[in-house]
């Protein structure tokens, strides 16, 4: 069944953001695509938008779990491909697709696998990620998910994250094969560093990793036909084959997972190159910053202890800027909570939005220091409360570093809060009643306004230690309109 989607043109601040909507419509024996439609039936791609900002896309449906649904999603990607083409003046843009799932191991492990097979078997050329994402609200009487839960939930997902990780060195290898034909170096320093590009290159071309790539991708069809066939007892594989199937690649995993490794050491090396040379070669620049970004989410990836080294938020920043340097077409998709979708697809639209109109090198520092930096200005604004800290944002004489990376704090949160209010509500609401008790995630509490400068009297949305600098809690405001944002609820 499809019901009418109109078209979003918006400025959330002054970034103008399109939101499309795409159908799908099964017509002799072919799938048909829709646009300016959704569907609302689960035969189909629930709810399937891409949303735009200048020529970047960024795409949400709902679950993925037949081959049908598969189709759908290809169809819908091509789709909106050519249109970021268009958008870009019809320069030629390579088909770069990751699809981000926000189940969480412990409890939506099968969903996860599956989604992991039908994208191997429809043949789909994506990087598929899992990242864990906890709902916005939990009651205050369930118990938050304990560390060693955490860490078992990272290394589940860090094990299947390793190939969509190695296709983003594919693509930054590409990236750097086809600058690397324009330069002419000339000098030791430059030398040097091409010496290090072509280790990267050589890694990435290597027999043994093409041959470990190939035979897990056998692996995960073989596997996937046995555990996900709508007969399993005609299933040709036996418990201690399919044991001995998991094994193996796992195994081919942690090779993978060891070349990873070597990519993090060398990408080190290449970046501190490139920060010698880059004022004799700003065409370096770009290069600079995706192998930055790589570099540090590679760090997270080829820890397999589970540790959570850095928290939620900044991880969907640094794959945010990665995509939009790389230009990729990402995929937010989920089950059970359209709640996680939406805050996912919030951040990551705004860090899309914040580079729109700062330095991106100053977006990118952010992102990579976000950790270390946002208790720093939280505590700024515990001490001087709503409008203190206001007037503190617009004292442009502060040239401290704190003060920069407060401003693009405050204008990512923005985004954020807008994102939420203006698109989310559109493209789809989850059910959820407001009530008394609910304590909301303090990962989604740092990305958000602290006070609302519009209600006379800065309304306060959230509050914070003043020691720690941690959001404590979503004030009674707050928490009635982050509900309003995500249900039918009227707010009062």
């Amino acid at each position: 069944m499809l019901r009418k989607f109109k078209s979003i043109h918006t400025f959330i601040g002054d970034i103008l953001t399109d939101v499309q909507g795409y159908g799908f419509l099964k017509k002799k024996g072919h799938i048909e695509i829709r646009p300016g439609y959704v569907n609302i039936s689960s035969n189909h791609l629930l709810e399937t938008t891409a949303t735009w900002v200048s020529n970047h896309a960024i795409l949400r449906t709902g679950q993925i779990d037949t081959l049908a649904k598969t189709s759908e999603l290809e169809l819908v990607i091509k789709t909106v491909h050519e249109e970021t083409q268009k958008r870009g003046l019809n320069t030629l843009v390579p088909l770069r697709v990751s699809v981000i799932q926000v189940n969480v191991p412990d409890t939506e492990w099968d969903q996860v696998r599956q989604l992991h097979y039908l994208l191997a078997k429809h043949g789909l050329h994506c990087a598929h990620f899992n990242l864990p994402t906890e709902p916005f609200f939990r009651h205050k009487n369930e118990e938050s998910r304990s560390l060693l839960l955490q860490k078992t939930n990272n290394k589940l997902s860090r094990h299947l994250n390793t190939e969509g990780w190695l296709l983003y060195s594919d693509w930054l290898n590409q990236e750097l094969e086809a600058l690397f034909r324009t330069l002419q170096f000339d000098a030791t320093e430059e030398y040097q560093l091409e010496a290090s590009i072509k280790d990267f290159s050589h890694e990435m071309s290597s027999f043994l990793l093409q041959r470990d790539r190939h035979q897990m991708r056998k692996m995960i069809l073989e596997l996937g036909d046995h555990e996900f066939a709508k007969d399993p007892a005609t299933s040709p594989l036996n418990y201690q084959e399919v044991l001995e199937f998991e094994k193996n690649l796992l195994k081919r995993r942690l090779d993978i997972q060891a070349n990873l490794k070597h990519q993090h050491e060398v990408l080190e090396e290449a970046v501190a190159k490139i920060i010698k040379i880059e004022r004799a070669h700003p065409e370096l620049n770009p290069i600079k910053n995706i192998s930055l970004l790589l570099k540090a989410s590679l760090a997270v990836q080829t820890d397999f202890s589970g540790t959570p080294l850095i928290s939620w938020g900044q991880q969907v920043m640094l794959l945010g800027l990665l995509d939009w340097h790389l230009g990729v077409i990402s995929v937010i998709n989920g089950t059970h909570g359209l709640n996680r979708t939406n805050i996912a697809f919030a951040v990551k639209l705004a860090i899309v939005q914040l580079i729109q109109h700062n330095p991106g090198q100053q977006v990118i520092d952010l992102a990579l220091q976000w950790d270390e930096t946002v208790p720093q200005i939280n505590r700024k604004i515990a001490e001087l409360g709503a409008k203190g800290f206001g007037e503190w944002l617009k004292d442009h004489s502060d040239q401290t570093l704190l003060h920069q990376r407060a401003e693009l704090t405050e204008q990512l949160r923005h985004f954020v809060w807008e994102n939420l209010r203006q698109l989310c509500v559109l493209i789809g609401k989850a059910s959820m009643s407001f009530q008394e008790g609910l304590i909301a995630s303090s990962d989604y509490l740092q990305f958000l306004p602290a006070f609302d400068s519009e209600m006379e009297g800065f309304k306060e949305i959230v509050e914070y230690d003043k020691e720690t600098g941690l959001p404590t809690e979503l004030r009674p405001y707050g928490q009635r309109l982050i509900v309003g944002f995500f249900s039918n609820e009227s707010i009062t």
